[in-house]
């Protein structure tokens, strides 16, 4: 089948390209979940859907839709790819139960963010490929939806004020999607999946000011823990904030950054090499990473998590459970918290914790009964209060505790410990159980 090309430029009021899904052959649902007095579309979807359902289509590869919708009602349903026969089943289920951070075990929230997707019943008949989309929405009441089937597929979507909304499904290998969302209501639903071992597959995408919100999944074929690479790049831009991040199985990068107001954010990377790396930027943060590894059989799998709070509400966890960790949390001023946990087998584990000023609070947990773990814990003003426990050989603790109410406790258990304790002024505190 040869390649096909669509190009359409729609001005005026109530815009459509691509009919929306038929009732008949596909059933959506969305629960809600509050979130620090925020309703979070949990985006419990049971959706089943069968080449009939658009009527803007193009079947096998190399593929290219370029749409511009300019004014009022937008709306965009598109489907690429995918020469098969009978159906495809998603099952969505993500995004938090409850909002119940703070001085509670990272471990708690193992099952938080999980989401998984199924695809059953499809015969692929040939392989697709290479197929392009492009579309721009520009003002007014946007809407998209766009699924596509194969390898080496592209997504490139740009929503310009007011009520954007997007959902992208991509089902292949080495896929990209690139984005942006400027004012107002925000949001994005994304899923990469791959019943294969997948090479690679990207997202990245801003939301640029208003209810932001955002849930991105990639998951790959589960046969290694260096497996492929999987990406997501997400900046969101001020106001109400809030993502979430999957991915498992394979390597895994994510990149998140939220400027101003009422951040929230997640991650869950599952089983492989992983790094993430969260920013905000004031206002009420909360940030939660958790890098969960079934490899630990093979601890060359390494993890890396960074946290940097600037500014009012703080709180920050971080759970790894993989042979090579490593934590990071800065929290600069106002109600910090910061909580690093540690407890699996592998050596080398390094956690720190940074708070400047205010109602400081640190704590870190490093367990595994193996060598060579680091701590460090610098609490700058304030109402400090400080926590390490350590069970491990040759294990490092460092703590500075300058200004204020400190309070510091030391349970280190396991041989070669060293410990570096430092309080300056006010109602210094210690307490270590060796």
């Amino acid at each position: 089948m040869g390649a096909n090309e669509f190009q359409a430029q729609v001005t005026g009021t109530d815009n459509s390209i691509g009919s929306k899904i038929n009732e008949s052959l596909a059933t959506s649902q969305s629960t809600y979940s509050y979130l620090g007095g925020k309703a979070i579309v949990t985006h419990s979807i049971i959706t089943s859907y069968d080449q009939e359902i658009y009527t803007a289509q193009q079947f096998g590869s190399g593929n290219i839709a370029i749409t511009a919708q300019d004014g009022s009602g937008n709306a965009l349903h598109f489907y690429q790819g995918l020469n098969a026969t009978g159906q495809i089943t998603e099952t969505e289920e993500a995004a938090p139960k409850k909002d119940r951070f703070k001085h509670h075990r990272a471990a708690d929230h193992y099952n938080d963010n999980i989401a998984e997707t199924t695809t059953t019943d499809f015969i692929e008949n040939t392989p697709v490929y290479n197929n392009r989309l492009d579309t721009d929405q520009l003002g007014s009441e946007h809407e998209i939806y766009i699924y596509q089937y194969g390898d080496a597929n592209s997504i490139t979507a740009d929503q310009t004020n007011s009520q954007n909304v997007a959902e992208f499904y991509q089902l292949g290998d080495a896929d990209t999607i690139i984005g942006e969302q400027h004012g107002v209501a925000n949001s994005i639903f994304i899923t990469q999946d791959d019943k294969r071992t997948s090479r690679y597959r990207n997202v990245d995408y801003t939301q640029m000011g208003n209810d932001n919100e955002t849930l991105i999944r990639q998951k790959d074929n589960k046969s290694s823990p260096i497996n492929g690479a999987q990406t997501v790049t997400l900046y969101q831009d001020g106001n109400d904030s809030y993502a979430s991040i999957i991915q498992t199985n394979g390597a895994a990068n994510a990149y998140l950054i939220q400027d101003g107001n009422k951040n929230q954010a997640r991650i869950y990377q599952r089983d492989g090499i992983a790094e993430s790396n969260v920013t905000q930027e004031g206002n009420k943060n909360k940030a939660y990473i958790n890098q969960d590894d079934d490899w630990n059989a093979a601890p060359s799998a390494q993890v890396l998590a960074t946290i940097l709070q600037d500014g009012k509400r703080n709180e920050a966890e971080i759970f790894q459970s993989s042979g090579k960790a490593t934590a990071d949390i800065t929290q600069t001023g106002n109600d910090n918290y910061g909580y690093i946990d540690q407890r699996s087998l592998g050596s080398n584990k390094i956690a720190s914790i940074f708070s400047d000023g205010n109602n400081n609070s640190a704590h870190i947990y490093q367990n595994g009964n193996v060598a060579n773990a680091t701590a460090q814990i610098d609490q700058i003003g304030n109402d400090n209060i400080a926590e390490v426990t350590q069970a491990n050989t040759n294990s490092l603790l460092t703590l500075v505790q300058n200004g204020n109410n400190n309070l510091f406790f030391a349970r280190q258990s396991e041989e070669g410990l060293t410990l570096h304790i430092t309080q300056f002024g006010d109602g210094n505190n210690l307490t270590v159980n060796n």
